[in-house]
C-alpha cells in the first residue's frame, strides 16, 4: 500500500497507483482525496522501459544471444516495478479531474484494433 498524499494513510494498492491518471484518480479510502501519478512520469518510465527493451534486444541480436535478451527482458521488469515503486503520488483536486477521456481512448482503442483486423 501507498501513502495518500493528503493524510498520509496508506489505503493506495498498486493496481490503483499504476492506473490513477488526471482522467481517473485514485481515492482514499480515509480523506476521500483523489490522487494521481503525472502523465509525464508514467510515459517516462514506459519510454525509458522500451529503450531498454529494445538496446537489449538490438545486443542479443549483435551478440546471437537469447540469454542476453532474456537478461534484458528481466532487467527491463525490475525497471519498471521499481520505477514506479518509487513514483510520487500527487493529489489533484476534485474540480480539476478530466472526465469523459476515458471513453475517447476505449473507443481509439476499438477503431486501431478494427483496422488491424481487416
Amino acid at each position: 500500500m501507498y501513502k495518500c498524499p493528503s493524510c498520509q494513510a496508506r489505503t493506495i494498492g498498486l493496481v490503483s497507483k499504476w492506473a490513477a491518471r488526471e482522467t481517473s484518480p485514485a481515492r482514499c479510502r480515509i480523506c476521500g482525496e483523489l490522487c494521481f501519478v503525472s502523465s509525464v512520469r508514467s510515459s517516462g518510465i514506459f519510454v525509458a522501459s522500451v529503450l531498454l527493451l529494445t538496446t537489449s534486444g538490438f545486443l542479443a541480436v549483435g551478440t546471437h544471444s537469447p540469454l542476453l535478451f532474456a537478461a534484458g527482458l528481466v532487467g527491463v521488469f525490475g525497471f519498471y516495478a521499481a520505477r514506479w515503486h518509487a513514483v510520487p503520488l500527487e493529489p489533484i483536486p476534485h474540480a480539476h479531474v478530466i472526465p469523459g477521456t476515458k471513453a475517447g481512448a476505449l473507443a481509439t482503442l476499438f477503431v486501431v484494433l478494427q483496422s488491424m483486423s481487416q
